[in-house]
């Protein structure tokens, strides 16, 4: 019977117990032993935290306190209806307290401390006793001041000065013109997820034209009219 080369085998156990007990990437064989122990109990410490936050809304969709003081932008998407409350000469006769429909666009930017800017285009049509239609655009720059609260509730105010052009038709007949537009605002917003949100907006516009216009308010003495809106639509936050 041949005896067994026991060289080899004693190397190849040697080999095999420096690579067990030597250390991996500068750690011991302890460390690598109570690093998964370390690794649970962090986590588990954690979980109570996480919890405790996520009662109170904390940490969701940008309602932290953090979350609450950040800078953002926000696109208002809205229609409704707007009164206008002045008297208006038209060449049809005398209307006052006359309905209109409106759309809205708006791109605002806030601060962290809730004070943003931003601009606000309105378009809104009418017709006076179904002969004479007026169509009329405002693009007004605005400041507004921002406040949001951990019940993804959002409430704003605004106001502004810009400008506004008017396009009115009677039969063959036709006269347009530009002016001033003052703009102020107040509105609520609710936020349905991070990113999409729900708003409800009062709206009060005065819109001036040069003193040649036939559109003239025996109320206010001006060449323009003062109307009232209430609009609603999608928001979206970035």
């Amino acid at each position: 019977m041949k005896k067994l080369n026991l060289i080899p085998l004693s190397m190849i156990f040697a080999w095999s117990f420096a690579v067990w007990a030597l250390p991996v990437r500068g750690e011991t064989r302890e460390e690598r032993v109570a690093a998964p122990v370390t690794a649970v109990s962090t986590k588990a410490e954690a979980l109570p935290a996480q919890v405790s936050l996520a009662k109170r809304g904390v940490g969701r969709e940008g309602n932290s306190w953090q979350g609450l003081r950040r800078a953002y932008e926000v696109v208002r998407l809205s229609a409704g209806a707007s009164l206008i409350v002045s008297e208006v000469d038209t060449w049809t006769g005398s209307h006052q307290l006359h309905w209109a429909g409106d759309v809205s666009a708006a791109m605002f930017h806030y601060w962290k401390a809730g004070i943003g800017a931003g601009l606000a285009v309105t378009y809104s049509n009418t017709s006076f006793d179904g002969i004479t239609t007026l169509d009329e655009w405002s693009v007004v720059p605005m400041a507004s001041y921002s406040l949001r609260t951990p019940r993804r509730w959002n409430f704003y105010a605004g106001l502004g000065i810009g400008f506004s052009y008017y396009r009115m038709e009677e039969r063959r007949e036709r006269q347009s013109g530009s002016g001033l537009a003052f703009q102020s605002h107040v509105g609520a917003e609710y936020r349905l997820t991070e990113h999409v949100g729900l708003g409800l907006e009062a709206n009060s516009l005065t819109l001036i034209f040069p003193g040649e216009s036939n559109y003239y308010s025996r109320s206010t003495g001006i060449f323009g009219f003062v109307r009232l809106s209430l609009l609603g639509g999608v928001r979206f936050y970035f």
